[in-house]
């Protein structure tokens, strides 16, 4: 029974993780996604147009750098998983034991960044005012 229930729910993350990379791929456009540096270089220009504060300005960029990273890793890190579960599907030996530790060990890693993103977002807001985040997430 366990097996089972295992391979039930290890077969029903398998779809959910191919839907997902499917919808992605149907849905991008032509043009590429900014690169990491793109974005920091956006953001920093942004921070220095709003913020006079030099010793502010530098702390609130210092933050939005890290979440941008971490931004760009957490797609890097999706895709590489997409990489690895096709891998696994197409290996017909692979075992629902493999495509669950697969998911489990992405679904940490998501939740660690998850978490660090968000503590990163409230250290900016706590650094800028209602006024600034504004106009720096738009």
């Amino acid at each position: 029974m366990y097996k089972t229930i295992s391979f039930k729910i290890s077969s029903a993350l398998v779809l959910v993780a191919f839907t997902l990379s499917l919808v992605m791929a149907c849905s991008s456009t032509t043009k590429s996604p900014a690169t990491a540096n793109e974005n920091i270089t956006k953001w920093n220009a942004s921070v220095d147009e709003l913020i006079n504060d030099t010793k502010r300005a530098e702390k609130v960029k210092q933050l939005g750098q890290q979440f941008l990273t971490l931004e760009h890793s957490m797609a890097g890190e999706f895709t590489e998983m997409n990489k690895k579960a096709t891998a696994l599907n197409a290996n017909y030996n692979s075992t629902s034991d493999e495509a669950l530790q697969l998911f489990k060990d992405f679904e940490q890693k998501r939740i660690d960044a998850l978490n660090k993103y968000r503590d990163l977002i409230f250290a900016v807001r706590s650094e800028v005012s209602e006024k600034e985040w504004k106009v720096l997430i738009n």
